[in-house]
This record gives structure tokens, C-alpha cells and sequence, in this order.
């Protein structure tokens, strides 16, 4: 039987690009941060029309309910 939080998904906040473009920040619900990462990279190749050969980065990804306020977090920071 399914515990009660089984599935439950988290609000992750992912900020990447494909190169030489401008930075999308997206919310993004999600299971972890894996799935996070895909889904925005899903989004990233419509929005920007992606050929098939740029690289996609992703800068920041973290759930809301690991978020610190007040914190820094550089440009490369992924939750696990």
C-alpha cells in the first residue's frame, strides 16, 4: 500500500539556456531533480527552437523545499 507521501511531487526551480541565448527560469513540478532537469530541457528545445547541435545548460536547479533564504547559490547549484 502507497504511503501517504508516495509520488508526492516538489516545485523545483531550474534556470538554464541553450548557449548563446538568454536564461529561462522556470517553476517546475516534479518528482526530484532529475526530472526536473528533463522536463526543462523538453521546454528549453521549443522555446527556443532548438537545432538538434547547441548545447543546453542547465545553471540552478533546486526544490522550494530545500530553498534557504537569504543564502547564495552560484550559478551551478542542482539539488540531488
Amino acid at each position: 500500500m502507497p504511503t501517504p507521501n508516495a509520488n508526492q511531487k516538489n516545485t523545483f526551480v531550474t534556470i538554464g539556456r541553450v548557449s548563446n541565448c538568454e536564461n529561462i527560469l522556470m517553476f517546475i513540478e516534479s518528482n526530484n531533480s532529475n526530472e526536473a532537469q528533463s522536463k526543462f530541457i523538453e521546454h528549453v528545445k521549443i522555446e527556443h527552437d532548438w537545432n538538434g547541435y547547441d548545447d543546453i545548460y542547465i545553471d540552478f536547479c533546486i526544490s522550494l523545499s530545500e530553498y534557504v533564504a537569504g543564502q547564495v547559490y552560484n550559478e551551478n547549484y542542482i539539488s540531488k
